[in-house]
């Protein structure tokens, strides 16, 4: 047996930190690497999570050692800690670059450098973070909000919410119910319908209105209060429900459609979370999220329907929610298939059945102010030649972005980097309560640097307490460089700090272009800030692909803008503010007030590109008396004068046009009074939960295994219908073979396929189950997840207590150690055998070796899903090339792989993937 000797020692730095250093004689292999495994475990169980590893008497080190390094490397500094290298032999570090992991194990050259590199990178202690505050805090009784229904209408390029709410007090007594939800059209209408009469709420100065709903409740009278506590969100006050009694809310509202990839997009946002103001150092409006109750799982749901034109779209789709399709002769509707949680938003894209035509809608409110919205398409011809530049990726680590966000951040990190130039200069910066550089000056875009970039974000995690995107900024503009310079941000939005690093970056030329990644990316946040810096937003959804909108986003950083625009209509005199800049290919929308003049048929929108002047036109329609286009002026007016803090100004607007605004707000009173039997005591205060955006701060991510609907295993897991694909081939744990149909033959056993409903019996427990039609289930009684196809085949992809691994890695040997380490990671932590481990690694070596192998070429990307839980580990291994040729000859690797395993299957997928998926006992 090789030998290996592991020798300790602590020592202990002037701000108090212990350092394990461990000198290591010998050799780390597969036989006797267990024992560094051990030791390194002992001191990170001890809270040592600072370790120097002196390879100056390593004789020789293996996979399995490299995989250790990389897996208690990645596990410190998960915990604030770090691992470093020391006094490596020359064949070692050669070994460390080879394997593709040479810049993660880069080494030093002395005990006293690592040392130091501790000291300097020792953060004060950090508190807990706001985000930590806040969901620890206890919930309190909450009144129910039985139901939320959505219903929009869409024309044009407007859409008509309206929004009901129904309230119910199951209560003794009366209440008085308070509710915070998002709210960021432009509301019009306020409607209250009790069980006798039907009120219609009146805007008033906001002082004024909450006075007299004070006043009305103290008396014991009926009232209705809805305000606009911040931006684009808005409270409810409904006072007096008396015991029984449901009130309906209804509250209608307008805005503009955006316009992404030739498609329009509706997001109807449904779910708060806490922004955090790097100057007041706390969440903004932290008081209100922690004295008012929230929940993870709030019993209120909500249903919703859109419907649209049916000769004005071509089709129809939703990234967000499960929806059906239904038809008439005039219209489309969406429909959400069941009623859903509020902890995500309604995201609805059409496909228009023509291309998007410029258009410039006049209409008069009946208070006789005229005013227009524009929407143009302005592209250009003219690219000035396209030179270096210089990209700063700052990615957002705090820990509002635990779980699904920062999964979705690091795939579009890389994609973004993938897709730089090689006269490029890059770097990347994670930040949290503290910034981290990637490298402390940007470097030059090379394959090698690309490559030593992707090891670097895989280390990249949501651990770094709380959002101080101040200081992040500041320190960008203090650099200097020779190139033209841009950011990228790459956050969940949920920040107060727009204003801030608006003015850190204003002397600078650096633009900031933003990608809004979770299931609760502020919207606002992403528009808002990437205007303020001439960058443009994007936001991608959990679900979604980002390839298009960062080729879209680079493409706009290339290319050049134009940002003296001017906006005319014939005929007439009007008033816009200041238009932003536009990215050749984005759309555009002109809000603005006409003062005199008859309207003619012509707008026009004219800039100066490279020097030549150039025009777009659109038809202009009189819509003639239409409140809806003057009230979309006048909300756009109030966004403008809230930045200018002209309060009275909002103030008369919003009465003037009856919207709610910062400065009014909706009051409706009834004024019979309503006896109750306790006389003149006072309602009783019901704060709503308010329901956190799903994935907040880890909470119910795709790390644990999600409801069926919710995840893409099923996809990944679940086999093909046998009617399409008839060549499945499995092995049996002896290496032997067994074909349902020949490799190279179309005939296959035909499956009777069962009618629905469908009842069986649950494969794990064994319960009796109603299956309604084809699709993925929940067990109720083990909670298992299931598949069930046309034939009644059921096939389970998780269970309940399952943790799941993603990821996805170039063709490219060098990979591979990586692969392993997580693989061996999360067989730990379900407290897998070592033998088991080994025999995993084992079966994957064989399997990367195979894949690179095959591969079509070396940029080639596959893709590894891995479940795992106390009884087995499920291996997915999905690919373009084929794993298995048309012949009848099967490969060795796939063989000697199936006597490792006890079940191996291969798949054909529609596209002409393949899919290997492998299964193992924990036994």
């Amino acid at each position: 047996m090789p030998e290996l000797l592991l020798q300790p020692q602590c020592e202990t730095l002037e701000n108090g930190t212990v350092v394990v250093i461990i000198k290591v004689v010998g050799t780390i292999t597969k036989v006797n690497s267990e024992q560094l495994e051990k030791i390194l475990l002992k001191y990170i169980n001890e809270g040592q999570h600072y370790i120097v590893l002196d390879l100056i008497k390593l004789e020789e080190i293996d996979d399995i050692g490299v995989a250790i390094i990389v897996r208690w490397l990645s596990s410190c500094r998960e915990r604030g800690g770090d691992i470093k290298i020391i006094n490596s032999p020359t064949k070692i570090i050669n070994f460390f670059d080879e394997s593709g992991l040479g810049s993660l194990l880069k080494s030093l050259e002395s005990k006293e450098q690592a040392l130091q590199k501790i000291s300097l990178a020792q953060p004060s202690p950090r508190k807990p973070s706001c985000y930590e505050l806040l969901t620890n805090h206890p919930l309190k009784k909450n009144v129910h909000l039985s139901s939320v229904e959505i219903n929009i209408e869409i024309t044009d390029i407007i859409s008509h919410t309206s929004l009901k709410q129904y309230y119910t007090n199951d209560e003794k007594f009366s209440i008085e119910a308070v509710y915070h939800f998002p709210c960021t059209s432009t509301v019009y209408e306020f409607i209250i319908e009790t069980h006798s009469k039907i009120l219609k709420g009146k805007i008033a100065e906001k002082a004024k209105a909450f006075s007299l709903y004070d006043n009305s409740i103290s008396q014991e009278k009926s009232a209705y209060l809805l305000e606009e506590e911040e931006e684009n969100t808005a409270t409810i006050f409904v006072g007096n429900i008396l015991p029984q009694e449901q009130v309906i809310v209804t509250i209608r509202s307008i805005s503009e459609l955006s316009w992404i990839d030739d498609k329009i997009e509706l997001q109807v946002p449904t779910s708060l979370s806490p922004s955090y103001s790097s100057q007041k150092k706390t969440l903004k409006s932290l008081q209100k999220f922690v004295d008012s109750p929230y929940s993870k799982e709030a019993t209120y749901k909500m249903s919703v329907e859109a419907k649209v034109a049916k000769n004005t779209i071509a089709a129809i789709s939703c990234p967000s929610h499960k929806v059906e399709i239904l038809q008439d002769e005039e219209y489309l509707t969406a429909k959400l298939q069941q009623q859903n949680a509020l902890d995500r938003d309604f995201l609805l894209r059409l496909t228009p059945s023509k291309l998007h035509e410029p258009v410039c809608l006049v209409a008069r409110h009946p208070n006789g102010v005229r005013a227009l919205v524009a929407r143009m398409y302005p592209q250009w011809n003219i690219w000035e030649k396209s030179c270096a530049k210089e990209i700063i990726f700052v990615v957002d680590c705090s820990d509002s972005m635990q779980g699904s966000s920062i999964a979705k951040a690091k795939e579009v990190l890389c994609r973004c980097i993938k897709s730089l130039n090689h006269e490029d200069l890059f770097n990347i910066i994670s930040f949290g309560s503290i910034f981290s550089p990637y490298k402390p000056q940007s470097i030059e875009f090379s394959e090698t640097n690309m490559r030593q970039a992707l090891d670097h974000v895989n280390t990249i995690n949501a651990n770094l307490g709380n959002k101080e995107m101040l200081k992040v900024f500041e320190y960008i503009c203090a650099k200097t460089s020779s190139l033209p310079r841009d950011v990228i941000l790459i956050t969940d939005g949920h920040s107060d700090d727009i204003d801030y690093v608006t003015q850190a970056v204003s002397d600078s030329n650096i633009r900031i272009f933003i990608f809004g990644v979770g299931y609760g990316a502020n919207h606002d946040f992403v528009k808002r800030l990437a205007q303020k810096t001439r960058g443009m937003g994007e936001i991608v959804a959990p679900q979604e692909v980002p390839s298009d909108k960062v080729l879209r986003q680079l493409a706009r950083i290339s290319g050049p803008a134009i940002d003296n625009i001017h906006f005319k209509v014939e005929g007439i005199e009007i008033d816009y503010r200041e238009i932003d800049p536009i990215f050749d290919g984005d759309s555009i929308t002109i809000y603005a007030r006409i003062y005199k003049g008859r309207v003619g048929n012509n707008a026009i929108l004219s800039a100066k590109v490279e020097g030549q002047n150039i025009e777009w036109e659109a038809n202009v329609v009189n819509l003639k008396q239409n409140k809806m286009i003057p009230t979309l002026w006048a909300a756009d007016h109030c966004a403008f004068l809230n930045k200018e803090k002209n309060q009275q100004e909002i103030c008369d607007i919003g009465q003037q046009f009856h919207i709610l605004t910062s400065q009014t707000s909706f009051i409706a009173i009834e004024k019979r009074k309503r006896k109750t039997k306790q006389g003149m005591q006072p309602p009783k205060i019901r704060e709503i939960a308010v329901q956190l955006t799903h994935g907040f701060r880890g909470i119910s991510t795709t790390i644990q295994i999600p409801d069926p609907h919710e995840s893409h295993l099923k996809d990944f897991f679940s086999t093909e219908d046998e009617s399409i694909f008839p060549t499945k081939t499995s092995f049996d744990l002896t290496g032997g073979i067994n074909l349902a149909g020949s490799l190279d033959s179309n005939v296959a056993p035909r499956l009777q396929r069962v009618s629905f409903p469908y009842i069986d019996r649950c494969t794990v427990c064994q319960r009796n189950l109603e299956f309604a039609s084809v699709g993925n289930y929940k067990c109720v009684s083990c909670s298992s997840y299931m598949n069930i196809d046309t034939f009644g085949r059921k096939s389970i992809y998780a269970r309940v207590d399952s943790h799941a691994l993603d990821l996805r890695f170039p063709s490219h040997i060098v990979y591979k150690n990586a692969i392993i380490a997580s693989i061996t990671a999360l067989a730990q932590h379900f407290e897998y055998s070592t033998a088991f481990c080994q025999e995993m690694t084992e079966v994957i070596d064989h399997v990367v070796v195979f894949i690179n192998q095959q591969a079509l070429n070396q940029n080639e990307t596959f893709h590894l899903m891995a479940v795992a839980d106390n009884r087995e580990m499920i291996l997915g291994f999905r690919c373009v090339n084929l794993f298995i040729s048309g012949t009848s000859s099967v490969d060795p690797r796939l063989k000697a792989i199936a006597r490792i395993v006890d079940r191996l299957e291969v798949f054909p997928i529609i596209n002409r993937e393949q899919l290997l998926k492998i299964t193992k006992n924990k036994k």
